[in-house]
């Protein structure tokens, strides 16, 4: 058989499914290697004005400059180094910007799932402009989210808010594959990737369009795809576990329990965390309640300083 044919028999085996609606056994498919497509109106709308309304008024109190009332023309107005200083600053959040996790909460509420989900709540906020270069277009290398410490058995939930089909890419063949990773490449601000060539490597498209969401597994090899324009690619990509089969984990406390965020009404506080962890403890869950109560304990100062650590060597401890 071909290269061709087989990257067309791969490309097939591996194609985007389309859920009717959310459920438990969507979210399961996923975390064996499926890709979900999932209608959620009301969460992109709400989602949308939301990010409207929160970059208009941080251009407007950082570069006094008055965005219009649509996100694809963001590029038009500000300039790159604008565009990546909120995107930056976005993160510099760490969790303050509660409205887009409340909202997923209750989008997992409405399908009877909230109850039974972890939802990490701090800010992926993704700004792509127009343009194949990859820093300068602010779009994600080729990772793994294990490879920053983050859970590999959580589902990503990918979020646009513009109409713009081009937006995850995967390489879902290499889903489990052991690979080599080297240090942080500073061509792409992400850990090199040393055994693969990726551009042999079938390459899955989300082609999410708006109004619904896009739903992988964080262990799958995922990027940014290019934005071939016109207008510019908004989006957000939250985190979700299963409470009760989660495994400890150094940024597990920047999970909540779903429903947590449909009672409180402020960011999710250290107190807030900690409900959640003795919620999971009496769970039964007691290794991830452990690792969930860490909160900012010299141990987890430490866990810090490992965390740094394994990013600048990550060769040490991922394959």
């Amino acid at each position: 058989m071909s290269e061709a044919a087989v990257s067309e028999q791969a490309i097939a085996q591996h194609a985007v499914r389309r859920a009717e609606r959310l459920d438990e056994s969507v979210l399961r498919e996923v975390l064996d290697g499926a890709l979900y497509r999932v209608p959620a109106p009301e969460l992109t709308r709400d989602l949308r004005d939301f990010t409207l309304e929160y970059l208009k008024r941080s251009a407007k109190e950082r570069f006094d400059v008055q965005l219009p009332d649509e996100l694809d023309t963001l590029h038009e107005h500000l300039s790159p180094p604008q565009l990546a200083e909120l995107y930056e600053g976005t993160y510099a959040w760490e969790g303050s910007l509660t409205e887009p996790p409340r909202l997923i909460a209750r989008w997992l509420d409405q399908a009877g799932l909230a109850s039974t989900i972890l939802l990490g709540f701090k800010e992926h906020l993704r700004l792509v402009s127009p343009g194949k270069e990859l820093l300068s277009t602010l779009r994600v290398a080729a990772h793994r989210d294990s490879w920053y410490c983050l859970p590999a058995d959580a589902i990503n939930v990918w979020i646009p808010c513009t109409q713009n089909l081009a937006g995850v890419g995967l390489n879902p063949t290499l889903f489990r594959s052991e690979l080599s990773v080297g240090p942080i490449d500073p061509d792409t601000r992400h850990n090199a990737i040393l055994d693969r060539d990726l551009h042999d490597e079938p390459v899955i498209e989300s082609r999410c369009p708006f109004g619904e969401v896009f739903l992988f597994c964080s262990n799958q090899l995922h990027f940014s795809m290019p934005n071939p324009g016109p207008g510019m690619r908004v989006s957000w990509d939250y985190r979700l576990l299963f409470a009760n089969e989660c495994r400890p984990n150094q940024r597990l406390g920047e999970f909540v329990h779903a429903d947590s965020l449909l009672e409180s009404d402020g960011a999710p506080s250290r107190s807030t965390r900690y409900r959640t962890s003795r919620r999971m403890w009496s769970g039964g869950n007691r290794r991830s309640a452990t690792w969930h109560a860490l909160g900012t304990s010299p141990l987890a100062r430490r866990l810090s300083h490992l965390r740094a650590y394994k990013t600048r060597h990550p060769e040490r401890f991922f394959s």
